[in-house]
């Protein structure tokens, strides 16, 4: 006699969350692309880079889409890479502004997505927690079929 089968699915994530990201990035590289082209500190860009940031890991978390938070960095520099290089040249001139495009594009970008990534992960988790009571179960029982009571 077959032992039976009960198999639970649950329908973990809300929707798409590619819109936000992509808006995300264009904000992120549009704030960067001001703190590296000016010579002074704007500490408007950077509080916008910040809070951009903030409200894309909220995002992520009410959407349950926490895994995001490592390829929405990816998706940003894969935005950002020339208008930061652009803004190396508008600083530094032609010449050494491609040298340090090449360094901001690729260097600054492994500090900057760190720092993305870790608040992203802890905004969304965070969000997830507190949300948690509030949640709604679809959960789907498949129970084998020579065990069902008709």
């Amino acid at each position: 006699m077959a032992n039976p089968i009960i198999v639970r699915v649950r329908r973990d994530v809300r929707g798409p969350v590619g819109g936000a990201i992509v808006l995300w990035s264009v904000v992120s590289t549009w704030s960067l692309f001001l703190l590296v082209a000016h010579r002074e500190w704007h500490s408007g860009a950077a509080t916008t880079a910040i809070w951009s940031t903030v409200a894309l890991g909220v995002i992520l978390g009410i959407q349950r889409r926490t895994a995001m938070a490592w390829i929405a960095p990816a998706v940003a520099w894969s935005l950002s890479w020339l208008p930061l290089g652009i803004a190396c040249m508008f600083r530094f001139g032609f010449w050494r502004g491609l040298l340090a495009g090449a360094v901001v594009a690729v260097g600054g970008w492994i500090v900057v997505s760190t720092a993305q990534v870790a608040v992203l992960f802890a905004v969304s988790t965070l969000v997830r927690v507190l949300l948690r009571p509030f949640r709604r179960r679809h959960d789907v029982v498949i129970i084998d079929p020579v065990h069902r009571r008709d």
